[in-house]
């Protein structure tokens, strides 16, 4: 067999820089796509989608709900948590002290049943001495006794099993108490800045506003130019609606 000839040293290395390239290219284009979309964040943009939220976030203010009512009702949920706490300690407590009180039935059903395996055998002695309708009431009583007893054992472990429920349902109502606030606290994050923002506009939009009313004062006397040049200056400032627009040339 003849051996393959190995590839040689020149290429290999050729290869390797043009892979790099390649990639790196990729890569720059993704950032480029995804960190610089100037498109998407002029508001005057037809397809901008951060535009077209600020849009409607300044023709509507009042869609925005105020962090206040958010806080609120995250405060009334923290109360309402803090009370199913309150009534789980209490249901846990019950649990508790119905298990203490099982204890000591089965201990006092245990001690019972010993001494009327005791009265059992002190009666099989006596059979031979004695009637057996006596021994045969005796034991009917001990076993009515008996019987009471296990239905009381039986009672209180359905009651604490229905314990046992109300407390597992407590807590999954806690989750989702949780869950809400949870919830609210982030809608609440997620409001502030965006209200943040249209504040720190509409601050920017008055001292603009003043800035062309102290203009206006200075140039009185010009005739129609002053409302020429208010329209063609507003033109320069993206953040004014045409409505706006209308408003501040009927000052003029």
């Amino acid at each position: 067999m003849v051996p393959s000839s190995p590839p040689s040293q020149g290429t290999l290395p050729w290869l390797g820089y043009t892979l790099v390239c390649i990639v790196l290219t990729i890569l720059g284009a993704y950032a480029l796509f995804y960190y610089c979309p100037q498109p998407f964040l002029d508001p005057r943009h037809p397809t901008s989608e951060i535009g077209s939220t600020l849009r409607r976030l300044f023709q509507n203010q009042e869609a925005v709900p105020p962090p206040k009512a958010m806080d609120n009702r995250v405060s009334s949920l923290n109360n309402e948590i803090q009370k199913l706490h309150m009534r789980l300690d209490v249901v846990t407590k019950r649990k508790e002290d119905i298990e203490d009180i099982m204890i000591e039935r089965e201990a006092e059903y245990r001690g019972r049943q010993f001494r009327l395996e005791e009265t059992w055998s002190r009666a099989r002695e006596e059979l031979q001495e004695s009637s057996r309708h006596v021994i045969a009431h005796a034991l009917a009583e001990q076993a009515k006794e008996i019987a009471s007893l296990r239905t009381g054992l039986e009672a209180m472990r359905n009651e604490c099993k229905w314990r046992d429920d109300l407390i597992w349902s407590l807590s999954l109502e806690k989750d989702g108490q949780d869950a809400t606030i949870k919830q609210y606290e982030w809608e609440t994050s997620e409001l502030r800045g965006p209200l943040a923002r249209m504040n720190a506009k509409c601050a920017t939009n008055e001292h603009r506003i003043l800035t062309w009313q102290e203009e206006k004062r200075g140039f009185k006397g010009h005739g129609t130019n002053l409302s020429e040049r208010w329209s063609s200056s507003l033109t320069n400032f993206p953040n004014v609606t045409p409505v706006s627009q209308s408003r501040i040339l009927s000052i003029s």
